[in-house]
């Protein structure tokens, strides 16, 4: 999935890992390491702070490079805000719950260019490629393979949102949370724990929403 990121997004994110992984790296051996200039280094890393607080990467007097999260915070809060912030992961979710008729249309949703959309399809189109996975236009629509389909986005909602927060209709929700609820019952208590229990609730939700807007799984 981190394919998907695109060049850019990939290499800063694969900067914060290694900063948090080797705290107190200094720039030099960060812009040898990425084959960037320690200017470029610093620029990612000036970028990178405003989307990340309240974590924050320091640079002190002698060039040595700490990531700082809060106590009440984990890692998995950094991939979250790449996907929240990525343009491809954004074009993504907002196919995932509506069908736009226009490019225009989804351009405008999204806050960019039809160019830049049209650019961010054919991205996204090579990378699904081996899954059977595209984008189509008129409506723009995410169409193929739909169990691959439904496994990226319940792959996706599980990284990009807390276990807590479910970005769908609260009806379907209600019921994906009833349903998986019910089925739990008629299994021992210890058959299941909490994160397999979110994925199922995910899931669950994902197939409702492709289902009502007629994609369904071929046997």
């Amino acid at each position: 999935m981190r394919e998907l990121l695109g060049d850019k997004d990939n290499r800063r994110l694969q900067l914060i890992e290694t900063i948090y992984l080797n705290p107190g790296i200094v720039l030099d051996e960060l812009a040898k390491k990425f084959s960037l200039t320690v200017m470029q280094v610093q620029i990612d890393i000036g970028f990178l702070n405003q989307p990340l607080a309240p974590l924050e990467i320091e640079i002190t007097k002698d060039k040595k490079c700490y990531l700082h999260i809060p106590q009440h915070l984990s890692t998995k809060v950094i991939y979250q805000i790449f996907l929240e912030n990525n343009i491809n992961f954004r074009l993504l979710e907002a196919i995932l719950y509506n069908e736009y008729d226009h490019y225009e249309e989804l351009a405008k949703a999204l806050f960019i260019s039809q160019a830049t959309l049209k650019r961010v399809m054919t991205f996204i189109n090579k990378c699904f490629k081996p899954h059977g996975i595209t984008i189509k236009s008129r409506p723009v629509r995410i169409t193929g393979d739909e169990a691959n389909i439904r496994a990226f986005y319940l792959f996706y909602l599980q990284e990009r949102y807390p276990d807590d927060q479910y970005p769908f209709d609260e009806r379907i929700c209600v019921f994906s949370k009833d349903l998986v609820q019910l089925f739990m019952e008629k299994f021992p208590k210890d058959k299941f724990n909490y994160a397999s229990k979110m994925r199922l609730i995910r899931y669950v939700a994902v197939s409702l929403l492709r289902e009502t807007k007629k994609h369904e799984i071929q046997h």
